[in-house]
């Protein structure tokens, strides 16, 4: 065997596994998407429910300040109340 058919043969199997390895670089991508796809809707879910939670604390902080008021109303009409019967 010469030094040309050798180096000719040496050439072929680089080029085969470079193909081989994208066939495989290929492959995986194609099963990746559809696994990408997924894990992106998840973080626009959490997103959501994130920004959801927050506008729900703002509410409910919203909501707590009403009751103390109607409590402090309370307390000021009994206040008042027991110093006219009194």
């Amino acid at each position: 065997m010469t030094a040309c058919t050798l180096l000719r043969k040496v050439l072929q199997e680089i080029n085969r596994q470079i193909s081989t390895q994208a066939e495989h670089l290929r492959t995986q991508n194609i099963l990746l998407k559809p696994r990408e796809e997924k894990y992106q809707l998840r973080i626009r879910v959490f997103e959501a429910l994130a920004t959801g939670t927050s506008e729900k604390i703002q509410d409910f902080h919203g909501f707590v300040g009403v009751l103390q008021m109607f409590y402090l109303l309370r307390f000021s009409l009994n206040q008042i109340w027991i110093f006219i019967c009194d």
